[in-house]
């Protein structure tokens, strides 16, 4: 008997461990295919931690918003933030609200500190993993760069969810520009 519900549950779990990595999967591929393309500028520098592996880390200018005046004020809470576009083709949030808005181009994001009533922005994207020999050389080329050079990333957004679709110096994605060299 214990055999036989040992059996079961084995069998029952096994298709439940699949599935969850398997729409962690999907979800990230819907993104990209149907999510509108944003460019955000970046700062890439590159850390290793023993578990994740080597990544290329990314930073980004302190991004601040007016918060409405009726918001309850609480520090690193969620927030959606609409974006709009510069002449120069990169993105920045142009509003941020606290209700779950309809639609698709919107960006599930955190509020940090909230001070004189404007609210810093933390964005869901930190990290860019490549092929971990890679990620070193990606820091020496974006460290090695001159001030004209623009470093940014391109982002797809879809019903909240953002997924990093590429990183970039000057319009040539940096896998690209390692294999050139």
């Amino acid at each position: 008997m214990k055999a036989k519900l040992s059996l079961l549950l084995f069998t029952v779990l096994i298709p439940i461990q699949l599935l969850i990595p398997a729409n962690m999967i999907l979800e990230q591929e819907t993104v990209l295919h149907k999510g509108k393309e944003y460019k955000l500028r970046s700062q890439p520098i590159d850390p290793y931690d023993a578990f994740r592996g080597r990544y290329v880390r990314l930073g980004f200018d302190t991004t601040t918003i007016a918060v409405p005046e009726n918001h309850r004020k609480r520090n690193t809470q969620k927030a959606y933030a609409f974006l709009d576009t510069d002449d120069q083709g990169f993105s920045f949030i142009k509003e941020i609200v606290f209700d779950t808005p309809t639609g698709t181009d919107y960006l599930r994001v955190r509020i940090g500190t909230i001070r004189n009533g404007k609210a810093t922005v933390i964005w869901p994207f930190e990290r860019y993993y490549m092929e971990e020999s890679k990620a070193p050389e990606a820091e020496k080329l974006y460290r090695s760069r001159n001030d004209e050079s623009e470093a940014y990333i391109t982002v797809r957004i879809y019903k909240g969810t953002g997924v990093i679709a590429g990183l970039y110096i000057d319009d040539m994605r940096i896998e690209e520009r390692i294999n050139q060299k």
